[in-house]
């Protein structure tokens, strides 16, 4: 017992603790980076769908703001005729209508 070689364990004890305990912190720091880096590709593929979603959505609107601007466009001088057929028509259903 008193001649005995010391084992690797009793020799270097605390270095192999120390070194166990680096390699387990590496590990859980590239375990905690790739998992950041998974949520951050997800959260560019959702912040993209949802921009593509709302593109779609503007193009919608704006098609519907033109149409409507054309709509207004044809109907006001087609609504003003049709005021003036139907006036034109109630003068000549007078009894005398003038028209001079």
């Amino acid at each position: 017992m008193y001649f005995r070689e010391p084992t690797i364990w009793e020799r270097y004890s605390w270095q192999i603790a120390l070194i166990t305990t680096v390699i387990l912190l590496q590990a859980g720091l590239i375990s905690a980076l790739l998992h950041q880096h998974r949520r951050r590709k997800l959260a560019e593929v959702q912040a993209r769908q949802r921009m593509a979603e709302l593109a779609h959505v503007n193009r919608f609107s704006t098609a519907g703001e033109l149409s409507a601007s054309i709509a207004h466009e044809i109907n006001q001088p087609l609504g003003s005729i049709r005021i003036n057929a139907e006036t034109a028509d109630a003068i000549l259903h007078t009894p005398n209508p003038d028209i001079d």
